[in-house]
């Protein structure tokens, strides 16, 4: 059996390569540092992709960096979860530090992040109760009200803001950082299973959950009216499986599905039925922009393969296995997660294997986004 590498791949990209950007908290400076100290899992890049800033050192065995947060109020601070371990960094992502593992009530699922205003994020666990607030360096296990978290985002403007999609397709909220939570709505109607479920960062009561077998499902009013979405079935009314949902920070209107059309994939289609879809009506409406090629494997982020989560000029480097996710408040903050198949993945430094992929990638077509 070939290793499985996941790994992070982080920019923070100004207008010109050198220049510094501005945040709400201050002015964020481009890291100027030649490796990345203390993140093994972490690379930075200043253009998008042509050059790489890593630890170069090889990454072994499997391990996963699925959560970022980058913290708008606090210059140059992020944090990074690497399998369930808590790193920060005061020098935008040069050099990190290890706080501790983040607490865990379920399996001990590697943790995903999501940034506050202030010097506060939250850390859970995709379909599990885990829910811990992070203040500074100190974590706080809160009390999840769902068996199972599938999206959580924060107020922009109330640093005591949060709101949670339950697993049952409920939303709650609390405006206590997490102590105490209340239903904001019930379940969808339907006998449904929910994969997972992306908030507009901008306006809380708009949410798109994404489904198993039946699409996706949008809400503008915090969940009191729920509107199945169109144009993810090649046959109109097929069944298709919603697995990953993001609501662009830069335009509510946009937002992406990672999804597989179940008839494509039982008739044998190229792609398998798997897509990147788009929409420009803030998930009311998709249409397939990306599809997955048998050469380049999945865009099943569970699955063998590469999904990487990109800026649509990356997208050029990755086709046919991106899904567009920014992190901050314009397009210019995003964050890249690979897995990667790679032979003898445990004897290559990261910078090593993303330059195969990037190479891989650049012999197929491009992906138009």
């Amino acid at each position: 059996m070939r290793p499985i590498l996941a790994s992070g791949l982080c920019a923070l990209a100004a207008s010109t390569a050198l220049a510094d950007f501005v945040r709400p908290g201050g002015t964020w400076d481009v890291p100027a540092c030649h490796t990345v100290a203390g993140a093994s899992l972490l690379a930075i890049t200043p253009d998008e992709g042509a050059t790489l800033v890593t630890g170069n050192k090889p990454v072994r065995g499997t391990s996963y960096a699925f959560g970022l947060a980058v913290l708008a109020d606090v210059p140059n601070t992020m944090l990074l979860a690497q399998n369930r371990t808590l790193l920060r960094s005061t020098s935008g992502g040069c050099r990190w530090t290890a706080i501790g593992e983040i607490p865990t009530t379920s399996d001990g699922f590697p943790a995903s992040l999501v940034a506050a205003r202030g010097d506060r994020a939250y850390a859970w666990a995709d379909n599990r109760n885990d829910l811990v607030r992070i203040d500074g360096k100190v974590m706080t296990p809160l009390r999840a009200p769902v068996d199972s978290i599938v999206g959580i985002a924060t107020d922009p403007v109330d640093t005591n803001g949060v709101r949670i999609a339950g697993g049952d397709g409920t939303l709650w909220i609390s405006r206590d950082g997490g102590e105490r939570f209340s239903a904001q709505s019930g379940p969808i109607r339907g006998p449904f299973l929910f994969y997972r479920a992306g908030f507009d960062p901008s306006n809380l009561d708009h949410v798109v959950f994404g489904v198993v077998t039946d699409g996706v499902y949008v809400t503008f009013d915090g969940g009191q009216t729920w509107t199945r979405s169109t144009g993810l079935s090649s046959t109109g009314t097929g069944p298709v499986n919603g697995f990953n949902v993001v609501v662009s920070p830069a335009d509510p209107s946009t937002v992406f599905v990672m999804g597989l059309d179940i008839a494509e994939s039982d008739s044998g289609a190229p792609s398998q039925g798997r897509h990147i879809y788009l929409s420009r009506d803030g998930g009311l409406t998709f249409v397939p922009v990306v599809d997955a090629s048998p050469d380049l494997g999945t865009l099943l982020g569970a699955a063998p393969g590469i999904t990487a989560l990109v800026t649509s000029r990356m997208a050029r480097l990755y086709p046919n296995r991106v899904l567009l996710r920014p992190l901050a408040d314009a397009a210019e903050s995003f964050c890249v997660a690979a897995i990667s198949r790679a032979d003898r993945a445990d004897d290559k430094p990261l910078s090593v294997l993303i330059e195969e992929l990037r190479r891989a990638a650049g012999s197929t077509g491009n992906a138009v986004l």
